[in-house]
């Protein structure tokens, strides 16, 4: 006993040492993953790992059989996997045999071990990769287990009990029929449903390949040679075709042109080429189809290249609430934690998109370059990535207002916490205070604006107009127009042309908003208005997106007209309404964005570490307002003084900034620095030790060793003597 906890510490120690020297990026990987900075998963959620394990519905057993089939995103064998690792958990052989197929049952089948796997966010096949290995070491000792038992059953077929014998067989059969039985249990599942009949024929063929191959004489050979174990066989070749035919259909294959494409080295060369001449401080996007788009998230192809899409299971939860819920962002994708590249002309205003890679040109936009392939648009006028200002309004009263008006006015007006806005008001002189109450970068009332407190501060450039869809009522398509909306069901994808009477003379932007009731809430239905696509997630999704608030804004057709693609389902919209206008004059935005801050060096050197350096001169007391999402860790400093942070136009970054000219220095502390820096010195120490300790043993052995030689010559000098 006392040799083998030795062995264990001397095993042990090792790992320790790793494990501490990976502290400078496990620990503050573990803070992002659970400090609150997402709400991507279930460990995120109140009670964290901890209330994992107090969940009894981390415990209950869920036999999911697609959880080894079919899929890249998880093991992806076919249905014979299943009846291996059954075949071996239930068999006729010792427990000690059996104690991996039971341990793989368990973390398969246990809804917790998905959770831990993939840190607390959730459960999703993808985590059980690294188990692939030992499951096709499972099929193989499945398989030369099943050779041996026909071989003993061929040498003792005469003899024996045959009610034994007839429960030996319905043992070995017993695998076959519940992999059955769960492949129909899952025929529901949503990208499953229209092959589930391809999973059946899988099981209930390597059943029959099974039972033609047990019955198969043992003695008997086919030329010359003993039968192969037909199952195995069948399921490679229908997990080839699986492979093939399932992925390939629902697009998990993409074509190698698309690849291509996607991969251009073109794209990086125009983007590096832009940088090199504008090496200031912007975001700059991609943009195209709703595929090359979701192959885009979160891509850049430069160190300086800066973006606005969020595709993470820990991403700022503050960002995602602004795009989904205050601005009102159309959602494309199913997936809730996919927030794309948007086309919304005003957001990328807003967010200081200041170049797009297109096929066509957004509004707000004029060409830059055009590369053949793609072109280049540069914005006319985009908000600087950080800029003071002091056309302020309340966040009660920004948030008083409905769409469009909410993206409206974030192009003449920042928007700051209630508290401020009263600092600043209690600041001003009663003489003035009458003045500075109507802001005067909005003479006029917006007669589309309900609120009266935000009324005489801001006049839309959008006006209401009727959206009319053209009613049908045919066998495949039935539009009906009801009292506030329509009612839609179509059995296929079909696109149709609407009409904007009363629009907006000389508008070049559309903004429609309705509600959405799915009627098959189990399947997803999409609406895509001039390219903008807003979808619904069927309600079985694991990262079901709840988007039952359609909004659009887009650039709208030279001719007016509207095209409508309408995706398979039926649902009902609710309280329709349209806008037809324009982006707010040129003068208002410039007036807004006129005192931008600019990086010190001004090239991508300073975007190295952890902090950003810039000035910025104010004419008047006012406001920092960045489209840098609000995070507690990041830290301000105005002329070398920390300087409060609050929240900005709701989500962002913002702090209160004087007249004059400063320095500002931002700079992010990530959480678990310091406690992985202190964890890494201590694995180096350690590590050290264990080498030191390594090399005084080997010195000490070799010692030893030359001791022995010595008096082993000395015995055979004194045998001599004597």
């Amino acid at each position: 006993m006392r040799s083998f906890f030795g062995a264990a510490i001397r095993f042990a120690l090792p790992v320790l040492a790793g494990i501490l020297l990976s502290g400078i990026l496990l620990i503050p990987s573990a803070a992002a993953l659970f400090g609150g900075s997402g709400e991507g998963g279930r460990g995120t959620a109140a009670g964290g790992i901890a209330g994992l394990f107090t969940d009894p519905a981390m415990w209950k057993p869920q036999f999911l059989i697609l959880r080894l089939c079919y899929t890249p995103y998880g093991i992806g064998l076919s249905a014979f996997a299943g009846v291996a690792l059954l075949g071996r958990a239930i068999g006729k052989s010792r427990l000690r045999e059996k104690l991996l197929s039971f341990l793989l049952l368990v973390f398969f089948c246990i809804p917790l071990f998905g959770y831990l796997l993939n840190g607390g966010l959730y459960s999703k096949d993808k985590v059980f990769i690294p188990f692939l290995p030992v499951l096709c070491a499972e099929v193989g000792l499945y398989v030369e287990n099943q050779l041996v038992r026909k071989r003993e059953c061929g040498k003792n077929r005469s003899t024996g009990n045959f009610k034994r014998k007839v429960m030996t067989e319905l043992r070995e059969l017993l695998p076959y029929l519940i992999v059955l039985i769960l492949m129909w249990n899952a025929k529901q599942e949503t990208y499953f449903e229209p092959y589930w009949h391809l999973g059946i024929l899988d099981v209930i063929c390597v059943t029959a390949c099974y039972l033609a191959w047990r019955w198969f004489p043992a003695k008997k050979r086919l030329r010359g040679r003993e039968l192969p174990f037909l199952p195995l066989v069948f399921s490679a070749v229908i997990l080839a075709f699986a492979g093939k035919a399932i992925n390939q259909e629902k697009h998990v294959m993409i074509p190698r042109k698309t690849y291509e494409a996607l991969t251009d080295s073109k794209i990086a060369a125009a983007i590096r080429e832009i940088r090199a001449e504008d090496p200031g401080w912007y975001r700059m996007e991609q943009y195209g189809d709703g595929g090359q788009n979701l192959a885009n998230v979160n891509r850049i192809w430069d160190i300086g290249q800066n973006v606005s899409t969020i595709y993470s299971s820990a991403y700022n939860a503050e960002y995602k609430k602004f795009r989904d819920e205050t601005y009102g962002i159309n959602e494309a994708f199913r997936n809730r934690m996919m927030q794309t590249v948007s086309d919304d002309p005003l957001f990328w205003q807003f967010m200081g998109v200041k170049y797009i890679l297109a096929e066509t040109r957004p509004e707000g936009y004029e060409l830059y370059r055009d590369y053949g392939d793609f072109q280049v648009y540069r914005a006319i006028s985009a908000a600087p990535v950080a800029y003071v200002t002091d056309q302020v309004v309340s966040e009660t009263e920004y948030k008083s207002l409905p769409y469009p008006q909410n993206q409206e006015i974030l192009e003449t007006a920042a928007v700051i916490p209630d508290q401020e806005m009263r600092k600043t008001t209690a600041a001003i002189p009663d003489q003035e205070k009458s003045a500075k109450s109507v802001d005067n970068f909005r003479a006029a009332a917006d007669s589309d604006t309900k609120n009266g407190s935000v009324g005489p501060l801001f006049h839309s450039c959008f006006q209401k107009v009727n959206l009319e869809i053209p009613e049908t009522d045919q066998e495949d398509l039935r539009i009906q127009k009801t009292a506030d909306g329509y009612e839609i069901e179509t059995k296929k994808s079909v696109t149709v042309s609407a009409t904007l009477p009363g629009a907006a003379e000389g508008a070049t932007l559309l903004a429609v908003s309705f509600e959405v009731e799915n009627q098959k809430a189990s399947h997803d239905m999409f609406i895509r208005i001039n390219g903008q696509t807003n979808r619904l997630t069927g309600i079985n999704h694991t990262y079901a997106n709840g988007n039952t608030q359609f909004n659009y804004l887009v650039t709208m057709k030279e001719d007016g007209t509207v095209f409508i693609r309408m995706g398979k389902g039926h649902y009902i919209l609710k309280n329709f309404e349209t806008w037809t206008g324009m982006a707010q004059p040129l003068e208002k935005t410039e007036q807004l964005y006129s005192q931008a801050v600019t990086l010190i060096g001004g090239t991508t050197a300073t975007y190295g570490g952890d902090g950003i350096t810039g000035v910025v001169s104010a004419e008047r007391d006012g406001y920092l307002i960045t489209s840098i999402p609000y995070d507690e860790n990041f830290v301000l400093k105005v002329d070398g003084k920390e300087t409060l942070l609050f929240r900005a136009n709701t989500a962002f970054l913002g702090a209160k900034i004087p007249s004059g000219e400063h320095k500002i220095v931002l700079v992010y502390h990530a959480p678990g620095r310091t406690a992985g820096s202190w964890c890494s010195l201590m694995g180096g120490m350690l590590a050290l030790i264990l080498v030191i300790c390594e090399k005084k043993k080997q010195q000490n052995g070799s010692e030893r060793a030359g001791e022995s030689k010595m008096l082993q010559k000395q015995r055979k000098y004194y045998i001599i003597r004597v």
